[in-house]
């Protein structure tokens, strides 16, 4: 029986949708330790779910592309986790997770905790890596979930000026005029950075969490990537840094994927009315204090 729990010390990169993680995982996947067969920058959203192992069984998109779309040994998760799934049932069918879902201890209640740890071991198999590393921004919103599934793992969360958050939103829409997840009015842009400000300043002073500026990222790739390299225990590379990746030339979505690390790739003032910024900056003056981000406007 494979030792689930130990064989595995994955890193997870989280943050606000649009602050730089899709651009520091694909900089990850380019190293050694976490390159996979494939490329393949699927997010999982697996700490987002209760009932983690019924729809395993229903073979989601995010958690067969995340293997690779590797059948045999997706099989081979889903007969390890039988026993749990026979158990998340009972709770299910009986009514009993209503009253449990809310609760700090219904993750393990659940027995998800094992189930993740199970599926990222398989995870490893299937994409032929050393060691995992998985992207979902919306897993900073789970961290006690991370924490509890895998104790030794790193975090690394990434941040950036809320003007160019939302203006990368903006971006984005026109894009992809189907991306609706982006399509958020100025008022529930701002409610969601405070959110995700909060988090971080619970989360900042735990040794597993490096929270990485994405100006800084860009600005200075190889100082920063020294510091990430560090705190995920792993040996500096600069070769990450130096190299695009050819393969993501037709991901209309965000083409900048495809060449190495720029140090800007849009202006706010295409996307944004002045009005606009005032009132973000306004709105979010603490938490841009918290950061030391200064105003986008200029004197």
């Amino acid at each position: 029986m494979p030792d689930y729990r130990s064989e595995l010390n994955p890193v997870f990169i989280v943050g606000t949708p649009r602050s730089g993680t899709t651009l520091l995982y694909r900089t990850l996947l380019k190293h050694p330790s976490f390159k996979p067969k494939d490329l393949c920058l699927e997010e999982t959203n697996i700490f987002l779910k209760p009932d983690i192992s019924i729809i395993s069984r229903q073979k989601p998109k995010s958690l067969f592309n995340y293997m690779l779309e590797d059948e045999e040994t997706y099989q081979k998760y889903l007969k390890s986790i039988r026993a749990e799934r026979i158990w998340q049932e009972i709770f299910v069918k009986s009514g009993a997770i209503r009253f449990i879902l809310d609760k700090p201890a219904s993750w393990n209640l659940l027995m998800n905790p094992r189930i993740v740890r199970k599926y990222f071991y398989f995870a490893k198999q299937a994409r032929g890596c050393q060691r995992i590393i998985e992207k979902t921004p919306r897993h900073l919103h789970r961290y006690n979930r991370i924490s509890k599934s895998f104790p030794n793992s790193k975090i690394i969360i990434t941040i950036r000026h809320p003007v160019d958050v939302y203006s990368s939103y903006k971006k984005r829409m026109q894009r992809d005029p189907d991306s609706n997840w982006l399509d958020y009015s100025l008022p529930e842009f701002v409610k969601r950075y405070r959110d995700m400000s909060v988090h971080i300043s619970k989360l900042n002073k735990s040794k597993k969490i490096l929270c990485v500026k994405y100006e800084n990222f860009v600005k200075n790739p190889e100082q920063e990537f020294r510091q990430i390299c560090k705190h995920i225990e792993e040996p500096f590379l600069k070769e990450p840094l130096t190299e695009g990746e050819q393969r993501l030339s037709d991901y209309q979505v965000d083409p900048y994927l495809s060449r190495p690390i720029m140090n800007k790739t849009k202006n706010w003032s295409d996307y944004l009315s002045e009005d606009q910024v005032i009132q973000l900056e306004r709105k979010l003056q603490p938490e841009m204090n918290q950061f030391g981000y200064s105003t986008r406007l200029k004197a």
